[in-house]
C-alpha cells in the first residue's frame, strides 16, 4: 500500500496511551461483568444501550440492563486523562 508523500505517522502520546489504557480496561470489565450474568442465565441481546453504546443483557424477569452504565464510572471520566 503506498502512502502519500505528505504522511507523517507519529507514535501515540502519553496521554494517548493512558487514554488507550483506560478504554482497554473498561472494556475488559465489562465483558467479565457480562460474562458473569450470562453464567447466572441473563440473555444478551441484539441492541446496544442508547447512552454509552454497551451491548445489553435482559434479566430473567425479562428487564434489560446495561452493565456499563449501571456498574461504571462514566466512559468520559475514565477517558480524561486530567481525572485518572
Amino acid at each position: 500500500m503506498q502512502y502519500p508523500d505528505d504522511y507523517d505517522w507519529q507514535p501515540p502520546s502519553e496521554a494517548d496511551l493512558k487514554v488507550i489504557e483506560a478504554r482497554r480496561e473498561r472494556n475488559d470489565q465489562i465483558s467479565k461483568r457480562m460474562g458473569d450474568y450470562l453464567l447466572k442465565g441473563w440473555k444478551m441481546l441484539g441492541t446496544n444501550c442508547e447512552e454509552c453504546g454497551c451491548i445489553l443483557l435482559r434479566d430473567k424477569q425479562g428487564a434489560d440492563y446495561c452493565v456499563a452504565c449501571n456498574e461504571l464510572e462514566s466512559d468520559h471520566d475514565k477517558d480524561n486523562p486530567a481525572i485518572s
